[in-house]
């Protein structure tokens, strides 16, 4: 049985929050992002990690049905990630405001037990081979996933981190998208949605094949080493 997922961030948390536009070297305030259209705004956990490269290297192959057809997509990261895997533009969450809300109010640091997972092992192997990776900046702080509505109708959708590569399934977020999307979708676009949602399920087995999932929004970058 399919269930609704719960959001449990008041969207005041995340409303007047001051990122740092890396591409044009300004600041802007993050309900600015989603005035005018929806957002899906992807917390990245660490821009030199293996996995969440990989991951925003699937999300940004799938940009045009997502920026042109249904959402926005915002992401925020350095410029050796943005220039290798997103290739978009670039928000930096300096005071970590995003996190913080993620978290409940405050950061949510994942525990050493994450290490010992196989799945993360799995993933974070699969992602070295395609994207590679370093071991630069602060890597224990959890990040996540959302969907906002345009203008103030709030959260559409919440993910939270759990462990190391816990993303949010692409297939689950085309749809989100598809279904909160004010623009008219035409019968090629549909396809497009179906074929990608059926794409994702198998990439979701699959990760060293072609895929779709990705993103980002990043914390001030440190040069703390720590995966």
């Amino acid at each position: 049985m399919n269930t609704v997922p719960t959001i449990n961030t008041p969207y005041s948390a995340i409303k007047d929050i001051e990122l740092y536009d890396f591409v044009r070297d300004q600041k802007v305030i993050s309900n600015s992002l989603w005035k005018d259209s929806a957002a899906l705004i992807l917390v990245v956990r660490r821009p030199g990690c293996a996995i969440c490269r990989n991951e925003a290297l699937k999300l940004a192959s799938h940009r045009d049905l997502i920026t042109e057809k249904l959402a926005k997509q915002i992401d925020n990261e350095v410029q050796a990630f943005n220039d290798g895997f997103w290739k978009g533009d670039i928000y930096i969450d300096e005071e970590k405001e995003f996190y913080r809300a993620l978290g409940g109010g405050e950061l949510k640091w994942s525990g050493t037990s994450n290490f010992l997972r196989s799945s993360v092992w799995k993933k974070y192997l699969s992602g070295r081979k395609i994207v590679g990776g370093t071991f630069k900046g602060q890597g224990r702080i959890l990040g996540g996933c959302y969907i906002v509505y345009p203008g103030s109708k709030g959260l559409a959708f919440e993910h939270r981190e759990k462990y190391f590569g816990d993303f949010p399934a692409i297939d689950e977020l085309i749809v989100k998208c598809k279904a909160i999307s004010s623009n008219n979708l035409d019968s090629n676009t549909d396809t497009s949605v179906k074929q990608a949602v059926i794409d994702s399920k198998f990439c979701r087995y699959n990760p060293l094949e072609s895929g779709l999932c990705g993103g980002g929004m990043c914390p001030d970058y440190d040069s703390e080493d720590d995966e």
